[in-house]
């Protein structure tokens, strides 16, 4: 049995075309189905799992599905916390771009909007924003998720 993990959400309909082309159909999950458990048509051996696109590395990694598909920024993330050897990246599959920018208020620099006191950082990405605040040598901030 191979166990795949696909992410729900923004990434679904670019990669279940993707997934088409290549004749790997996960019943229903093109078409948005909310069931979260596939099997795959022409594949008897292959059962797909829905994620949030933030889990499906964690699941990789756990060892708990035998492939995933996710976005760059949370396989980065989980690195970013646990280190690289837990997953192995295969190829990107070019589903869109997504950055993370670091923003802060209209007409403020980044020395401003850093300095006067501990600045408060909002984030989703909470290990790679630690990273990017120790890389510019910022010592003292409050995260938030």
């Amino acid at each position: 049995m191979i166990r795949v993990a696909l992410p729900r959400g923004e990434l679904r309909d670019a990669l279940a075309e993707r997934l088409a082309a290549v004749d790997f159909v996960p019943d229903g999950y093109g078409e948005g189905s909310r069931s979260y458990r596939f099997e795959v048509r022409d594949r008897p051996s292959v059962r797909v799992r829905v994620f949030s696109d933030r889990d499906v590395p964690i699941q990789v990694a756990l060892g708990q599905y035998d492939l995933g598909v996710c976005s760059r920024a949370w396989v980065d993330e989980l690195q970013a916390r646990h280190g690289r050897e837990a997953i192995v990246l295969l190829r990107p599959l070019d589903l869109g771009a997504r950055s993370l920018v670091f923003a802060a208020e209209a007409g403020r620099t980044l020395a401003e909007a850093l300095g006067g006191g501990a600045p408060r950082v909002v984030t989703e990405y909470p290990n790679l924003t630690t990273r990017y605040l120790h890389r510019l040598r910022l010592g003292d901030y409050r995260l938030t998720e």
